[in-house]
């Protein structure tokens, strides 16, 4: 299923670190996202949260999941946002055929990246730490996000890409019509917000953007601990997904 011409990035997820005190013998419940699925299989919510993209004809992804740590079952203790699906949209707010014009927000931050906003489209807004993002000014907009789900993609005409799951998903991208006959495509989705409250020197660091087509690399990938795969953004109308989440976890005891 690839076609060169529809290339959009997905944005890539979040980077969290810091220090979480538990009472020992605590059970953790952990959730590592799953990458944003390109088309055929880009219509199904990834793990973490994910949202699908948009059942249309075009190329786009779903949003990757979160991952998270939570000491309540149900209840993010520390979140790191995923990133918004690629969307399949060709043209610029000024009508102008271009490549990556269809990029996903990135995910973590307080608040997630917002999307591109192309011909007839308005950006699909990241998640925050009280709210889901949105999309408004589409033709077809997408739906919003909420805590831990990112939005779904508009349907018609080309899909638009998936929210990133999210503290607070971001929004599902928007489809844009223009010209005679009529003719569509889609944003990317809003990327998820991350949640470090509860987190001693935290460190919370936005993913990436491209918007020249292609993956959208993670970030902090210089540190050793890093693999590689994790957290990229995929690119659409390729076999390229997203990567999947990654948490590592080490333990240092109180000495009394």
């Amino acid at each position: 299923m690839w076609n060169s011409t529809y290339i959009n990035s997905g944005g890539s997820g979040g980077y969290v670190s810091g220090n979480l005190t538990v009472v020992p013998g605590t059970s953790l419940n952990i959730i590592v996202g799953g990458g944003g699925k390109v088309y055929p299989n880009n219509i199904v919510s990834q793990y973490g949260g994910g949202g699908s993209a948009g059942n249309g004809t075009g190329y786009s992804a779903g949003g990757g999941g979160r991952s998270a740590i939570q000491l309540t079952n149900g209840i993010d203790a520390v979140t790191a946002g995923g990133g918004g699906g690629a969307g399949t949209h060709l043209y610029n707010s000024s009508g102008t055929a271009s490549v990556g014009i269809g990029y996903g927000g990135a995910g973590g931050g307080l608040t997630g990246g917002s999307s591109s906003a192309a011909l007839n489209t308005g950006v699909a807004t990241g998640g925050s730490q009280t709210t889901g993002g949105t999309n408004a000014g589409s033709t077809y907009n997408g739906l919003s996000g909420f805590q831990f789900l990112g939005g779904t993609g508009a349907s018609n005409y080309a899909g638009a890409g998936g929210g990133g799951g999210g503290y607070f998903g971001g929004a599902g991208g928007g489809i844009g019509t223009f010209g005679t006959p009529t003719k569509g495509g889609g944003n990317g989705g809003g990327g998820g917000s991350s949640y470090v409250s509860n987190l001693s020197s935290a460190i919370n660091t936005q993913g990436n953007i491209n918007s020249s087509g292609g993956q959208a690399t993670a970030p902090n990938n210089t540190d050793p601990n890093y693999v590689s795969g994790v957290a990229i953004g995929g690119a659409g109308g390729s076999t390229n997904n997203g990567g999947n989440g990654l948490i590592i976890i080490t333990y240092t005891p109180t000495i009394v």
